[in-house]
């Protein structure tokens, strides 16, 4: 599911600027999920072996914040001068329910480490492209991370690189807008008509941030709200008022370890 909410609500779902998708079908959002999940894993997944899962894990736990919430942009745009350091790392649509934060509530959040993937991008040409203020970077991934730390305020970030791109032939959905060429790229024309995106370029994060914990904060409070004599079905599995209590208190706990202290 797509749905900006905890508790889904017909016509509630993310909206991304360049796909077209049919929300209640799993067809449809199973692939950009899909799409997403498979990028952000890719660091541990190279035949080189040099990262595990066990450290991307450790990474991005941070403290009691066991809660990473995924973010993407699908397909990414890289056209224009410097595009890197403009915002293309702040805007990404965030995948998980009620992820979604004000920029000016983003300092009430603690500093959280954010695994940024990019994919079918070659990272040393936005390096040779770089403005004179990254001119002290030395190299693509320090220049990378220098600008999601700059575009994302409180976050520690590391940055990642695919060359290869995704493959959106066949089965994969039609769901591209005709802006976007057969190569995934933004031309600013239509595409050749009865053509289709054959691959794409894509960037994803995933980190503990401000997105994870708006999202856990919204769960404690809509379920904090919701009356348990009121849900026939969950009683009948045999939860009782007191459990439901302790486990929204759980969550409430939870969502406090992604805040500043008020002290």
């Amino acid at each position: 599911s797509l749905s900006t909410g905890w508790f889904p609500l017909q016509g509630k779902s993310r909206k991304f600027t360049h796909l077209s998708y049919n929300p209640t079908l799993h067809y449809h959002s199973s692939a950009i999920l899909a799409s997403a999940l498979d990028t952000v894993t890719q660091i541990y997944r190279q035949k080189d072996k040099r990262i595990r899962f066990s450290d991307v894990i450790s990474g991005l736990v941070d403290g009691q914040r066991h809660l990473a919430a995924i973010s993407t942009t699908l397909p990414l745009d890289v056209s224009g001068d410097k595009r890197a350091e403009t915002d293309m790392f702040s805007k990404l649509t965030p995948l998980l329910p009620a992820s979604t934060y004000s920029a000016d509530s983003a300092c009430l959040y603690r500093s959280y480490p954010m695994l940024m993937t990019m994919r079918g991008i070659h990272k040393a040409s936005l390096f040779k492209r770089r403005s004179e203020m990254y001119s002290g970077c030395s190299t693509p991934e320090e220049y990378l991370e220098a600008c999601i730390r700059q575009q994302n305020s409180g976050s520690n970030p590391r940055a990642a690189a695919v060359l290869k791109p995704l493959l959106t032939k066949k089965p994969f959905p039609d769901l591209f807008g005709p802006v976007v060429s057969v190569d995934g790229n933004l031309l600013g024309v239509d595409r050749p008509r009865g053509s289709r995106v054959e691959m794409a370029p894509l960037l994803t994060s995933w980190s503990t941030g401000p997105a994870a914990g708006a999202s856990v904060r919204d769960l404690a409070e809509k379920a904090g709200k919701l009356k348990l004599s009121k849900l026939p079905r969950l009683v009948d599995t045999g939860t009782e008022e007191d459990d439901w209590t302790e486990a929204v208190e759980k969550i409430s706990n939870m969502a406090d370890n992604y805040f500043e202290d008020d002290d």
